[in-house]
């Protein structure tokens, strides 16, 4: 399947997702191919085309440590060492689903489908708990519905676009209705092209709750991405600009951050601000908002006027609507401004205003010192021994510890019995930690076992809740393994509120992914199935792609629509 062949896709969404307000993102955003992969042992869903390429050791699953849009934005959130030099933009495999924000008058005794977007008359006096589901038994319908296509994307010619993005579409949820639609960047699919695609406006086919429109509405540009004078700069993010929510609106913004692309020149840009075209829901605005930026990052070193680099990122500590500017690494402001505690101490925050950001940080608490006097740093948004990551459903990331092997006092049991968390106040992190129980030890058989995801389990949320949970895939970490897991279903350790419940549910399966043939499609994504939220209903589904993985081969799959297998009580 062309480029998808390369990929075999990997481990979807993070905990937060890239849905989650403190990323940055606050709905289901973008996802489009990459054309680079990192030092993953897995593919990605659509792997990663960073400047700074994936560092983890194993699949992505969920909480992008990097915070803002990739030059060519992954499928999956990751939980990578090194931040991307343009944000994320993508969709998480598997969105978030926002908690109430609003306690109700009685606590709930069953998950909202659709979060409550009204405050209830008499709020709650006692926070509600996690609740199972309606049911005892979920997982992915054998009985899939067909989402229709815009167009062949397995052409009559041999031609393969048939992928959830690539260099020429991508599904986005620019309008902010909290549904995918697909996004036409390049229109050289398509049996009769729009020459102006790319120069004026690009191409949307709205997301009709049972597949994509087959005429598509144009989204206005501000600029020409594939400039008279020749260059082409048609992506959703690249060295220049970015497609990211900056303002808190739920609808990703057009941001100009570096001069050199198809954008207005600006002596000024990088310096003093960022230019921002404002999404208007049907396009970006014809005119910037300068947006200001805490200090100069163009002309001050390479790769310092992006989003997101080693020195700082853009992501809602506070879990805000609203992306901060993050100081990890104080490298980026003239000398006599630094701060020799960053990293030791703490971190800088400079809040976001809704029009640009803070001039004059707040100091952001570190649970421990992550650059030790020894000369080890460890100061990164993840690294392979901790992760920032939002378990409980507050809407925060909180620090988490799954190695214990950065501070100067470990403990033997992380990774054993359970995993250390350091709460996020809301302005710092908590020094003392709180014990996440596992359901089994994942440090003893392999390398990565303790890894907040790998080739064999994963954390997110398949249910209709914000809190993740703990899902095996590959039933072979575990001292007395399931022969049918992967075949029949997957196993699912529910999110307890202070852990990973002991027992675990299953997860039934469309059609069995290990064949008695030998065949091994066994993982959260692939160059033929995906796990997303087509609908916008709250619930990820398994998307068939492709036939291959079935007995039974269906010839319209991918040419006329895809089957969506609904996530659902069984």
């Amino acid at each position: 399947m062309s480029t998808h062949a390369s990929l075999l896709l990997r481990a979807c969404c993070l905990v937060g997702l890239l849905g989650a307000p403190w990323l940055g993102c606050d709905s289901p955003s973008i996802e489009q191919s990459d054309t680079a992969s990192g030092t993953d042992t897995t593919g990605d869903a659509v792997p990663d085309a960073d400047a700074v390429p994936d560092a983890d050791a194993a699949l992505d699953t969920d909480l992008d440590a990097e915070t803002a849009l990739d030059t060519v934005p992954d499928t999956d959130p990751d939980a990578e060492t090194a931040l991307d030099t343009a944000p994320d933009s993508g969709p998480d495999l598997v969105p978030d689903v926002a908690s109430d924000t609003t306690p109700d008058v009685a606590p709930d005794t069953t998950p909202d489908v659709v979060p409550d977007t009204t405050p209830d008359v008499t709020p709650d006096t006692t926070p509600d708990t996690i609740v199972e589901p309606p049911c005892s038994t979920f997982g992915f319908g054998t009985a899939p519905s067909a989402w229709s296509l815009p167009y062949p994307l397995l052409t009559p010619t041999g031609a393969d676009y048939n992928q959830t993005a690539n260099a020429n579409h991508a599904l986005v949820d620019l309008d902010g209705d909290g549904r995918l639609d697909f996004l036409v960047i390049r229109d050289l699919e398509r049996a009769t092209s729009d020459p102006l695609a790319g120069k004026n406006h690009w191409l949307l086919f709205k997301n009709t709750g049972a597949g994509w429109s087959n005429a598509p509405t144009p989204w206005s540009l501000p600029y020409p991405m594939l400039p008279p004078a020749g260059g082409d700069f048609n992506q959703l993010a690249n060295a220049f600009h970015a497609v990211i929510d900056l303002n808190g609106d739920a609808r990703p913004d057009l941001v100009q951050f570096a001069p050199g692309g198809a954008g207005p020149s600006d002596p000024l840009l990088g310096k003093n601000h960022w230019r921002v075209y404002l999404n208007t829901g049907s396009g970006f605005a014809s005119t910037p908002t300068l947006w200001t930026i805490p200090f100069a990052l163009e002309g001050t070193g390479a790769g310092h006027n992006l989003l997101s680099n080693a020195s700082h990122a853009l992501i809602s500590l506070a879990g805000n609507t609203r992306p901060e500017f993050v100081v990890i690494v104080d490298d980026e402001r003239p000398a006599a401004a630094r701060d020799p505690l960053v990293g030791k101490n703490h971190w800088l925050v400079f809040s976001n205003s809704g029009a640009g950001f803070s001039q004059s940080p707040k100091l952001w608490t570190l649970a421990f010192p992550l650059i030790l006097p020894t000369g080890g740093s460890f100061n990164a948004l993840a690294t392979t021994a901790h992760l920032l990551a939002d378990l409980t459903g507050a809407g925060r990331p909180d620090f988490l510890v799954h190695r214990d092997t950065e501070r100067t006092s470990p403990d033997p049991l992380v990774g054993k019995n359970h995993w250390l968390i350091f709460p996020n106040t809301a302005a710092a992190f908590a020094s003392t930690p709180v014990q996440w129980t596992l359901p089994f030890p994942l440090i003893g058989t392999s390398a990565n076992q303790s890894d907040f995801a790998n080739a064999n389990h994963a954390v997110l949320s398949l249910r209709d809740l914000a809190e993740p949970d703990l899902l095996v895939i590959r039933d072979v970490e575990r001292t007395s393994p399931d022969p049918l897991v992967g075949k029949n279903h997957w196993l699912l350790f529910a999110n307890t509120g202070a852990g990973f419940s002991a027992a675990p549910k299953p997860v039934a399966l469309p059609y069995p992914l290990l064949t008695p043939t030998g065949a091994d499609f066994n993982q959260l994504a692939t160059e033929r199935h995906v796990l997303l939220d087509l609908d916008g209903d709250g619930l990820t589904d398994f998307i068939e792609l492709e036939s291959g993985e079935r007995a039974t081969t269906d010839p319209l799959l991918g040419k006329s629509y895809w089957l969506v297998y609904p996530n659902r009580c069984l």
